[in-house]
């Protein structure tokens, strides 16, 4: 896996290299332009395309505060093939730019999970609780399995409880399998 992004940054550098015959100046619009590339390619499933296009975005924008949501998005991208180390990267760098930055504790959280580090994926899914997430349904469910796992039985599924509550349909299952 990490030759394929090995050979993704060299194709990206050249693609750096010659854009506008030679003369790359980053600029907020291109930065822009490739993010939103990178998003289409995202919600179209071609998540290589979009680790690309994120890549570019990163590289084009002016200000190291504008490529929050380039990092996010290609963090996003990578966890979808499985490149979860790399992803956590990606996570850490927002969580630099933008402390507070709820999403990416999220995203950082669903990594840690992946990699059965419950623990921490508890303590990243509590500081995107703190810090608001939107999705409080799916944050929970994500928080009251590793509990679970954890071998925080009562805590999981009050979580998970409170997930099904808010909506999120999808803990059932576990309510079903580990809290009944």
């Amino acid at each position: 896996m990490k030759t394929i992004l090995s050979l993704l940054v060299i194709f990206i550098s050249s693609i750096l290299n010659t854009h506008s015959q030679g003369t790359f100046k980053p600029s907020l619009e291109l930065g822009d332009e490739y993010r939103l590339k990178g998003d289409i390619d995202y919600i179209n499933k071609d998540y290589l395309s979009a680790i690309e296009k994120f890549t570019i975005s990163i590289f084009a924008y002016p200000k190291p505060d504008e490529v929050l949501w380039s990092y996010r998005g290609r963090g996003d991208a990578k966890v979808k093939l499985n490149f979860i180390h790399e992803a956590i990267l990606d996570y850490n760098k927002c969580i630099e730019i933008s402390p507070k930055y709820a999403e990416a504790y999220l995203g950082r959280g669903i990594c840690m999970e992946e990699l059965k580090d419950f623990r921490g994926a508890i303590l990243d899914f509590n500081k995107s609780l703190q810090f608001k997430y939107f999705n409080e349904g799916l944050l929970l469910y994500h928080k009251g399995f590793c509990e679970i796992m954890e071998g925080e039985k009562e805590n999981g599924c009050k979580d998970l409880n409170r997930s099904f509550d808010l909506g999120y349909a999808k803990s059932s299952e576990f309510l079903k399998k580990y809290c009944n």
